[in-house]
């Protein structure tokens, strides 16, 4: 007897807890979202977006939150349309218990801005994405031109959607220019130092000086790491001896080797 009233009271207990999940969440379902709110992250990036823009982008995507029941707001399009956009590294979306729908946002962090043969501008990321350039809020990062150009005619708007391999839109050339940017995000030094990349017809990097009428061979991006701190060390010692007014190139294109062509 005692076994089937334990069994009778843990099946209304079971029911009772059911209901009351099922009630809690019609009204929640039924509650009207009071406030939309966002949080950007920039994580000491350049900042591109606000939270007026995103606010702006959802509404051109005809989603409406704040006033509306939570049962009528499109999660899943809220996340769609933030996970498609360029400019967002991730992004998350809450509800809290009095209904507030918060969402918070990461920007990506732009690099190098390339500059196309054919006048077309773009950025790459720290992650090898590209992201396109927004007019109205430009970003003072370095530059990069040259031979970049055989890229210009496949651009689409696709190609800035994110993918899951970050790097599959970037052409040869490309992936070069990326990883000179990131060893100069790492090199506070020559960040400093450098105004531009330039890709020579050869497919050799070289780095234009913000001062001084002299260019930085690097080659290729092999060791470049090692190259930055020579060139670092070269400045030093040059500097002492006001020499550097003297070079048309620096070359760096060798391991441990620094090799100098003078002004004819």
């Amino acid at each position: 007897m005692k076994r089937i009233l334990s069994i009778v009271f843990w099946t209304l207990m079971i029911a009772g807890l059911g209901s009351l999940f099922v009630f809690a969440n019609l009204r929640q379902k039924q509650l009207v979202c009071p406030k939309f709110e966002i949080s950007m992250v920039y994580d000491n990036s350049n900042v591109l977006i606000s939270d007026d823009y995103i606010r702006q982008q959802l509404t051109a995507n005809g989603i409406r939150i704040k006033g509306k029941p939570l049962g009528s707001v499109d999660a899943l399009k809220i996340a769609s349309v933030l996970q498609h956009n360029p400019y967002i590294r991730r992004s998350g979306v809450t509800v809290d218990v009095n209904g507030v729908v918060k969402a918070t946002i990461e920007q990506r962090n732009p690099i190098v801005r390339v500059i196309t043969e054919d006048g077309k501008n773009y950025y790459i990321d720290d992650e090898g994405m590209l992201m396109p350039t927004m007019p109205e809020n430009p970003v003072r990062v370095v530059m990069a031109s040259g031979k970049t150009g055989i890229l210009a005619g496949f651009l689409k708007s696709s190609d800035f959607i994110p993918k899951k391999n970050k790097k599959q839109v970037l052409t040869p050339e490309l992936c070069n220019i990326y990883a000179a940017a990131m060893a100069l995000e790492r090199n506070a030094f020559a960040k400093a130092l450098t105004e531009q990349i330039y890709l020579g017809n050869s497919g050799d990097i070289e780095l234009i000086p913000k001062f001084g009428t002299h260019a930085i061979v690097l080659g290729d991006t092999s060791f470049v790491d090692e190259k930055l701190r020579n060139l670092r060390a070269f400045y030093d010692r040059s500097s002492v001896y006001n020499s550097l007014g003297v070079y048309k190139n620096i070359n760096l294109r060798f391991r441990n080797q620094i090799v100098c062509t003078k002004i004819d």
